[in-house]
């Protein structure tokens, strides 16, 4: 199975696809690279598509790691280095967005063409002033988790995730499908995610991304409100809002046919040959 070294040695999969326009998929809290099931085969024909599991995820390495924001947006960059990848868009789905924001904050736009913000915001509890909170505080992210009530709530959280994530319930044997891959990341480490993404807050520096940028966002999102969505692209400058009316927090999933067409007309938009990124 193909692997890159990320931060500090931390063992991370990988799947590279296609050729062309680096497209980077970066996943959600707790959630491996093969919830973007539909975004190889539909974009890897024209774009190259690289897809892969964050530290304590899906196939990457688990135990003895840091999982706090920063090593997280450091293991982005090794993906970047690491591949080569050159003018390459960030696609970051929920806490991926905030990752990929805090990505362009540390280390700038250098490698990157794009950002594109899938069911994401700046913040996700509620803390001071934030009007859309996924959660009212760091105890409850925790509770959320199962860190506080133990394994089988952990499970029935688990369960119950796979429901809200979509607008209309999935297929029994696809919803099996996605809960069996979020079960794939320890409880641990999702604990110790719901600390970090509770602490983080990019909201200052929402205006100051100077890549060209899309916001997609389902209008039913149980999970990251819609408003996030609006208000991402009213702060991002020069941002464009595309709402799927028949999604929730997947749209990639819900609307993968849609999805994959407003993806593409965004990076077609960018500018230069597919030549130039071979």
């Amino acid at each position: 199975m193909p692997y890159l070294v990320g931060y500090e040695g931390t063992q991370l999969y990988f799947e590279d696809w296609g050729r062309g326009r680096p497209l980077v998929f970066i996943p959600g809290h707790m959630s491996p690279h093969d919830v973007f099931v539909e975004q190889p085969y539909g974009l890897g024909r024209r774009f190259r598509v690289v897809v892969y599991d964050r530290r304590g995820t899906g196939l990457s390495a688990k135990e003895g790691t840091d999982f706090s924001i920063d090593s997280n947006v450091a293991d982005l960059r090794a993906v970047i280095a690491g591949l080569e990848l050159k003018g390459a868009v960030l696609v970051g789905w929920s806490m991926g967005g905030i990752l990929a924001l805090r990505y362009l904050e540390r280390y700038g736009a250098r490698g990157v063409g794009g950002l594109v913000l899938v069911g994401s915001g700046p913040r996700t509890w509620a803390g001071p002033n934030n009007e859309y909170p996924l959660a009212n505080s760091l105890a409850q992210l925790g509770e959320l988790s199962g860190e506080i009530h133990g394994p089988l709530a952990y499970l029935e959280v688990i369960a119950n995730l796979g429901r809200a994530f979509t607008h209309r319930p999935l297929p029994e044997e696809v919803r099996a499908w996605l809960v069996g891959a979020l079960l794939r990341t320890p409880a641990f480490v999702r604990a110790k995610e719901n600390t970090e993404v509770g602490r983080a807050d990019m909201r200052e520096f929402l205006t100051h991304v100077n890549v060209p940028a899309l916001v997609l966002h389902g209008a039913h999102d149980r999970i990251m409100p819609h408003a996030m969505g609006q208000d991402l692209a009213r702060h991002v400058p020069g941002a464009h809002l595309v709402t799927f009316q028949e999604s929730g927090h997947m749209p990639f999933l819900e609307e993968p046919v849609r999805f994959n067409e407003e993806l593409t007309e965004f990076v077609a938009g960018l500018g230069g040959t597919d030549e130039r990124h071979r």
